[in-house]
């Protein structure tokens, strides 16, 4: 079996990284190659091996999802809600879950904006460039929903709605729950409050007011900034991402223990 592993920068000589990579190649069961980037992934791996955070996993999807290649990672972050695996992992335990034949997939988003088309893991987010708000027309199935007048808009998947969206008032969506959440970021309104939308859903939103120009960010990444009177098409894609099934993870149990961690102000010690 083909490993491809890719590691946050900065993080290349981990201790903890090195000793599960020794432990796979004394198994004998593995052909493991170490890549500078995810641009480097091609059809020839069975799986991709990710050391880092959410970041990484992120940034490792998106380059995978041509080649339909499982992702499989190892949290050598903080928060690392798409991880698997975490600090306490073993070699044999890291071995047993490449080796297996189980996989989730997770819906992506298709944004286009008439002339390009992306995918998002997390989110879309149509962010204000200054300081000043946006208006934003919202359009769902060719039906006006609402005007938002804020710093932005998220459109997120069930995935991202434990990221930025939550962040910014948005629902935690079950991960089996097939939706699209668009959420106003600090609306200059009392009444705006988040939408759950069908996955079936096509969104369509209008930039307006006085805004020059207006960035699309997608999954943390700014791809360009469209100007004012630009469309943003949204819906669910048809293609969707594949990460390796580990099996024994409970949403509810991981999602106290990664977000009571991360609200919590760890003690400094001197």
């Amino acid at each position: 079996m083909k490993i491809a592993v890719i590691t946050k920068k900065g993080l290349d000589e981990s201790p903890l990284k090195n000793w599960l990579l020794d432990g796979l190649k004394a198994s004998n069961s593995f052909d493991i190659c170490e890549l500078a980037s995810a641009k480097e992934l091609t059809r020839s791996f069975d799986r991709v091996l990710v050391f880092g955070g959410d970041g990484t996993m992120l940034d490792v999807v998106r380059h995978a999802l041509p080649f339909d290649i499982p992702v499989l990672g190892v949290n050598l972050g903080y928060l690392g809600f798409l991880t698997k695996l975490d600090k306490d992992v073993t070699a044999s335990e890291l071995a047993s879950a490449l080796k297996s034949s189980k996989f989730t997939e997770k819906s992506l988003l298709e944004i286009s904006d008439g002339s390009r088309s992306f995918v998002a893991l997390n989110e879309l987010v149509v962010k204000s460039s200054s300081t000043r708000p946006v208006s934003i027309d919202l359009y769902v199935d060719g039906n006006f929903a609402d005007t938002y007048k804020s710093d932005g808009l998220i459109v997120s998947t069930p995935t991202g709605s434990t990221a930025y969206s939550l962040s910014a008032g948005g629902p935690i969506v079950a991960p089996d729950v097939k939706a699209i959440v668009v959420n106003p970021i600090c609306p200059h309104s009392l009444h705006s409050r988040p939408l759950v939308l069908s996955d079936s859903a096509n969104i369509v939103v209008k930039i307006a007011g006085e805004e020059s120009e207006v960035a699309l960010i997608l999954d943390g990444n700014n791809v360009e900034n469209v100007k004012n009177g630009a469309e943003i098409s949204i819906k669910t894609s048809s293609k969707s991402a594949k990460f390796v099934d580990v099996g024994g993870e409970n949403f509810f149990d991981k999602l106290l223990k990664k977000m009571n961690v991360w609200s919590t102000t760890l003690q400094k010690t001197e």
